[in-house]
């Protein structure tokens, strides 16, 4: 019971800090930049949120090495994925149903891209320049959307 006085749950002690970092997150998105588009608002948090994870390399190295050993910290993962989803949904969103359609697969690209990012940035021993990969990972994104055009 002493536990639960200071941790609102098991996972809490692994994922408490994310969920900070997700509300900085929503908070960057949120204050966009005179002349800034939605999609430029989503890199500039999502990169800002790469040279956090890089100051804190140490820790989530450990971090991510106990959640993969674990089936229930996986799925709680995941499950804040989709809040951080949700939040780029909402930064992109429109006012029409294709829009909000749109929003949600452009959001989706871009969750897999940060996992994809992320995987590589573990497996390498987090030696590498998570800002980079994240800029260039959004480089091939803006340059695949703009080559696809309007159609629908």
């Amino acid at each position: 019971s002493t536990f639960f006085r200071y941790f609102e749950s098991k996972e809490s002690v692994l994922f408490g800090e994310l969920q900070e970092r997700l509300e900085r997150f929503r908070d960057q998105l949120a204050q966009r930049r005179d002349g800034e588009t939605p999609i430029q608002a989503v890199r500039r948090a999502c990169l800002d949120m790469a040279r956090v994870y890089m100051e804190n390399r140490e820790l989530l190295v450990v971090r991510h090495r106990i959640i993969r050993a674990s089936r229930t910290l996986t799925g709680h993962d995941a499950q804040l994925d989709e809040a951080w989803e949700a939040a780029i949904v909402e930064t992109l969103g429109g006012g029409t149903a294709q829009q909000c359609r749109d929003a949600m697969l452009l959001a989706g690209a871009i969750i897999g891209m940060i996992r994809s990012g992320l995987r590589d940035w573990y497996d390498n021993g987090t030696r590498g320049d998570l800002v980079s990969v994240g800029a260039r990972a959004f480089e091939l994104l803006e340059a695949s959307v703009g080559a696809g055009g309007d159609s629908e």
